[in-house]
Order: structure tokens, then sequence, then C-alpha cells
């Protein structure tokens, strides 16, 4: 996944050689359970290395069976994406047991579920 990553932003058009906006590309985490994060760095943000990690990155995680969240869950910025890792029942049923564990919905309110 790193490597395919540093080849997708190299191959871009927008990235010369040598360019020294894109800083890095790493990957990282608790590879022991199937956790891999992926940091892409740039000395600030750029919307044109950003427009090429996502949804490529969500594409190529569901290619592979993987899942595009973790241990800490969607958040509001992924949510579109769920659907390319969890079947549409499997959502249902987080859902379901978000209702039951946070009946009043204070527990990262609107942070795990895309919109209905």
């Amino acid at each position: 996944l790193v490597e395919s990553m540093r080849e997708r932003l190299d191959a871009d058009a927008t990235f010369e050689p040598g360019n020294k906006d894109l800083t890095n590309v790493v990957g990282y985490g608790h590879l022991g359970d199937g956790n891999l994060h992926l940091n892409v760095t740039t000395r600030e943000f750029d919307p044109d290395v950003f427009s090429q990690i996502e949804p490529y990155i969500f594409e190529r995680v569901s290619s592979m069976k993987g899942s595009i969240s973790a241990e800490h869950g969607v958040g509001r910025a992924k949510a579109e994406y769920l659907h390319m890792s969890k079947s549409e029942n499997t959502v249902q049923l987080m859902r379901a047991m978000k209702q039951l564990l946070d009946p009043n919905g204070v527990m990262n309110p609107y942070k795990m579920f895309p919109a209905d």
C-alpha cells in the first residue's frame, strides 16, 4: 500500500522529480492485528496531493478486503466511504449497537455513520 501510494504520487503529472513539497509517504502502526496507518506528508496542505490520496486509498483498501477504520471509528470525514468496507447489513447492526449503548446520542454524536 505504501509503495503503491508512493508510485501514484510520483507518477502524477503535478509532481516533478525531486519536488520537495511532498516530503514523505510511510506506513506505520500495529500490523500484528492488521492495522496500517498511512501517513503522507507535505510542507503545507496541498489539495492536489489530497485529491491523489482520496478516494484512491479507500478503493485500494476495499479491493484488499480491508477496512477504512480500525479501533477509533470512521469519523465525519470518512463516513461516506464506509460502504466500501462494510455491508449495509453490517452498518445497520453497528447503528443498532450504537443506539443500544448510547440511546441519548451523547457519545461522539454524528461522528460514526453516513447520513441517512
